[in-house]
């Protein structure tokens, strides 16, 4: 669970909340890259707070991090988190269509992997916040980036959440133009 919130609160402006994590109240440890980690929901007051198992602060807040997702807008009442360096908007696809053709279209534009990038529900829920990532990190990361197990139903309305990421797509088109 740790290394689930690292990522999220790593990558983007607004980590998760712990309340949103689980229901209990009590600290959560874990190991990280070596070192003893404790969040402290309690304490955290609404936002993941890392502590050295020693109880010093970290003096990198991972949350102040945005080396990957530089921009976010609100589309249609979700935060969605944008990587332009992923998408070259001339890369073509085997039916001969580019980037920015797909994105007109209502399709996801190929990544740098190949694959149409993937949309990730932050949280797994629709009032999630959404990141842009490429499929292969989607995928090579699953167990890290999914806070639900595969037993727990999925939080996410598929039907609605198609005709968003269309409109979503076919929007994002404006901004290569």
């Amino acid at each position: 669970m740790i290394a689930a919130m690292g990522i999220v609160g790593y990558y983007v402006k607004h980590p998760l909340t712990a309340g949103q994590v689980t229901p209990e109240r009590t600290p959560i440890t874990g190991n990280k890259d070596g070192k003893n980690y404790t969040l402290d929901r309690n304490k955290s007051k609404g936002n993941s707070s890392y502590k050295k198992a020693d109880g010093s602060d970290i003096s990198n807040n991972y949350s102040q991090i945005r080396e990957y997702w530089k921009k976010d807008i609100d589309f249609k009442g979700t935060k969605v988190y944008q990587r332009d360096g992923i998408i070259d908007v001339n890369k073509v696809d085997v039916k001969g269509r580019s980037n920015l053709q797909r994105m007109e279209q209502g399709l996801a534009p190929l990544g740098p992997d190949g694959n149409p990038i993937n949309l990730h529900h932050m949280t797994q829920r629709d009032i999630s916040s959404i990141a842009e990532v490429e499929q292969s990190f989607h995928q090579s990361n699953s167990k890290t980036i999914h806070i639900n197990p595969n037993s727990v139903p999925s939080g996410i309305d598929r039907k609605s959440f198609n005709k968003w990421r269309s409109d979503y797509w076919k929007n994002r088109a404006k901004d290569f133009k």
